[in-house]
């Protein structure tokens, strides 16, 4: 997955083109795989969910998420409910539970 904030001027995101240099050549990926792009992290669960049912990935899957800031405990609590309860659901639940993920989670 290719995450592609929108964020101000000061803090340019990388292009789709720069995001998969560095994957490649940073991450070792040696090549495309099924995925998808989000414009927002609060987007990947339910894109995610439909893409596992439509057939186009399959479970279980491997996220490599690559930003420049952390995600988790920026003053949020989501975390915690992520780690301590969502991981622990049924996949096939997780993605209808996971209803407090938002772009700063």
């Amino acid at each position: 997955m290719i995450c592609v904030d929108s964020t101000p001027i000061d803090y340019p995101v990388w292009t789709v083109d720069q995001a998969a240099a560095f994957l490649l050549d940073q991450c070792g990926l040696e090549g495309p795989l099924p995925g998808l792009a989000v414009e927002r992290h609060g987007e990947a669960f339910g894109r995610w969910g439909a893409a596992l049912s439509n057939g186009k990935i399959d479970a279980p899957l491997t996220v490599t998420h690559v930003d420049a800031h952390a995600d988790l405990g920026l003053g949020e609590s989501v975390h915690m409910e992520i780690m301590g309860e969502l991981l622990f659901e049924p996949m096939a639940h997780r993605a209808q539970s996971a209803t407090r993920i938002t772009d700063g989670s």
